[in-house]
């Protein structure tokens, strides 16, 4: 909306480089609230006009989908598929960020795993076009249209907030529980997020930390219990009765162009190795981040030879399993517990009743990249500083089953993080409707 905005006030200016300077001058002098209140005057009337087409067709929803592993509105998308009143479709599009032979491998594999699952609905697409080798652009196709990851930044301008809003409502379900770690307060300041018109939200505390921090857009903000994981069915347990534990690194490493640096990976990765043979028994699933060997591949760190012989180490031990991105909810049923350091999964892997251990470098961690709510969630998770802590807890609570924080942990979640389990896209899927219709 700021960049529309600052278009209008410049067009006029033949000189290009001028006309460049002033649209930022002007981008930068506008006032959040001036903007915000512009851009709901502009919803209301996209509403009224899918109001009005809603009595000729279905309404036309868009899921953009940039990894397989992360789909965090795809309840929605789910329960729309017999829906009367929504068409919806999913459009896989580019990571443009991390180079152009990552793009078209993390499109092209997510492409493939979500025709896969909704073959039968013939609403799949690509946005990269094989025959034109072109980008294919959806903003007249479409009448709202869902973003998994709120980065304009990360994808091609045809995918973006900024664009697609022009002609259609933008809604954020968060890939990530908020409320956290620090750095989540940069994604509610950005642009992009302030650009939504709707916004459905885990819990009432998470919806207090958006109030505090005046968010602007709160106003479009709705509780609705955490979407994401309505699919979640935690009745699931592995037949043969066999512990699984997985280890799940996260893609922050130290001197990377991340706003955190919660990884320990560069610490751990030979010791992830030997533990397998230290517990013959027990079945290691190892789920990276799907960035962190993207990001490792690189030059300044391990190059993509030593990753190749890193992963292929994995496959080589009989009792661990490797496991590149795609959907995660059956893994966690079934496992018996987890060792991380990935944010988004602190928070999730509660939805599972099991224990887990997080990794963090020191007590530091804990007041620097830590907000209260996401301290809270670690004073139910086992925290480990080192290799021995890990073994610890290993031995005590996956083996002996020592699981101290077992009833206290299942009565703090359910009263705090698991809220409207199995019916958030049922609740956001009404809040749409009703503000369209009404």
């Amino acid at each position: 909306m700021r960049e529309t905005v600052a278009k209008l006030l410049t067009f006029w200016m033949p000189i290009k480089e001028k006309r460049r300077q002033l649209r930022e001058k002007i981008k930068n002098k506008l006032n959040d609230t001036f903007i915000w209140n512009l851009a709901q005057i502009h919803y209301n009337y996209l509403a009224k006009k899918i109001k009005k087409n809603s009595k000729k067709r279905k309404i036309r929803v868009l899921f953009t989908v940039v990894f397989d592993s992360v789909f965090p509105s795809e309840p929605i998308f789910k329960k729309m598929l017999n829906s009367d009143f929504f068409e919806p479709q999913i459009l896989v599009i580019p990571d443009v960020i991390r180079g152009k032979k990552n793009t078209f491998y993390q499109m092209n594999k997510t492409y493939e795993t979500l025709l896969n699952r909704y073959k039968e609905y013939n609403n799949v697409f690509k946005a990269y076009d094989e025959n034109s080798k072109k980008y294919v652009d959806y903003r007249n196709k479409t009448d709202i249209v869902f973003f998994s990851n709120p980065y304009d930044n990360m994808t091609h301008l045809y995918y973006g907030i900024e664009y697609l809003s022009k002609k259609c409502l933008p809604c954020y379900v968060n890939y990530f529980y908020f409320g956290k770690l620090q750095q989540e307060f940069d994604v509610i300041k950005s642009d992009s997020f302030k650009s939504m018109w709707r916004i459905f939200i885990e819990s009432n505390n998470v919806k207090e930390i958006f109030n505090k921090n005046n968010v602007l857009n709160k106003e479009n903000c709705y509780v609705t219990g955490y979407v994401k994981m309505d699919s979640f069915d935690e009745t699931i347990t592995r037949e043969d009765g066999k512990k699984i534990v997985i280890i799940a690194p996260h893609h922050s490493l130290p001197k990377t162009n991340c706003s955190i640096s919660i990884s320990n990976f560069l610490m751990y990765y030979e010791f992830f190795l030997k533990l397998p043979y230290m517990y013959p028994d027990i079945h290691f699933i190892f789920r990276p981040h799907p960035l962190l060997f993207v990001k490792l591949a690189k030059k300044e760190f391990w190059g993509e030879k030593r990753v190749k012989e890193y992963l292929n180490k994995i496959e080589s031990i009989p009792n661990m399993e490797y496991q590149e991105g795609g959907d995660y909810f059956k893994t966690f049923a079934e496992s018996t517990a987890m060792i991380h350091d990935c944010g988004s999964f602190l928070a999730e892997y509660f939805y599972t009743g099991h224990p887990q251990c997080y990794i963090l470098d020191d007590k530091k961690d804990l007041s620097v990249n830590f907000i209260p709510e996401g301290i809270h969630m670690l004073d139910y998770t086992y925290k480990a500083f080192n290799e021995q802590d890990i073994i610890s807890f290993i031995d005590n609570v996956v083996i002996k089953q020592n699981d101290s924080m077992k009833e206290s942990r299942i009565k703090w979640a359910n009263e705090n993080i698991i809220i409207n389990h199995h019916t958030a896209a049922d609740n956001a899927i009404e809040i749409i409707k009703n503000s369209i219709l009404k």
